[in-house]
């Protein structure tokens, strides 16, 4: 999904029909604006980028107000010796790795799509973040190889996700770290932990850089 094409204000998906909330008045969305800013009181105050950024966490609030319970996930890559992981190719590879691995995983099936199981599919939205940016020149004391350099892990996925309560006994079985591995070798590291809504501030830290974001499913 591009930013551009995203409102400020983000409707939740409309498999759940909300219950009456005062998402404006709520303590906690003032918390995200103080996150958000060190000088906003009010989202109005907030740069655009930062008002999206708070409508997906007012969202996931609303998923979670509708029985969903959050999850953050983080995956890292394996990185190659001669290239940095661009943000269109690890996208491409997290959708393998979800559509192929890991809802096949969750409803023990590969037709996850059949109407039945299409809502009580994870709600995701992934986002790219990275580490270090620039590639570090390796030390040679006898000074005679060629230069070499060592390509940082730079990117990785961020992924918040609202889990329909009937799947959540078998998604938790991937609780912990490293536990996506077993899905992948091409996945590095993994940490999948019970998350609140704000957690997507966190997650889409490099926004800004990385516009595309994907979210899971894709359409109802």
């Amino acid at each position: 999904m591009n930013l551009q094409k995203i409102p400020t204000e983000i409707r939740h998906r409309p498999q759940y029909q909300s219950r009456p909330i005062s998402i404006s008045s709520n303590p906690y969305r003032v918390e995200c604006i103080k996150y958000l800013s060190r000088y906003a009181t009010t989202d109005k105050e907030l740069s655009k980028l930062d008002q999206i950024r708070l409508s997906l966490s007012d969202m996931f609030q609303t998923y979670q107000n509708e029985s969903r319970v959050l999850y953050h996930m983080t995956v890292t890559y394996f990185q190659p010796d001669t290239y940095n992981h661009t943000n269109t190719g690890i996208n491409r590879f997290f959708v393998n790795l979800y559509l192929k691995k890991l809802l096949p995983y969750l409803f023990q099936s590969r037709h996850y799509n059949r109407q039945s199981l299409r809502n009580l599919q994870p709600i995701a939205y992934v986002f790219a973040d990275e580490h270090e940016s620039k590639p570090v020149e390796q030390s040679d004391p006898i000074r005679l190889l060629p230069k070499t350099y060592a390509f940082a892990a730079r990117l990785h996925h961020h992924a918040i996700l609202a889990i329909h309560p009937d799947t959540q006994e078998r998604f938790e079985t991937l609780l912990g770290t490293n536990t996506i591995r077993q899905f992948s070798k091409q996945v590095m590291t993994s940490d999948l932990r019970e998350a609140e809504p704000m957690r997507v501030l966190y997650a889409t830290k490099m926004l800004h850089k990385y516009e595309d974001f994907l979210t899971f499913p894709d359409k109802f």
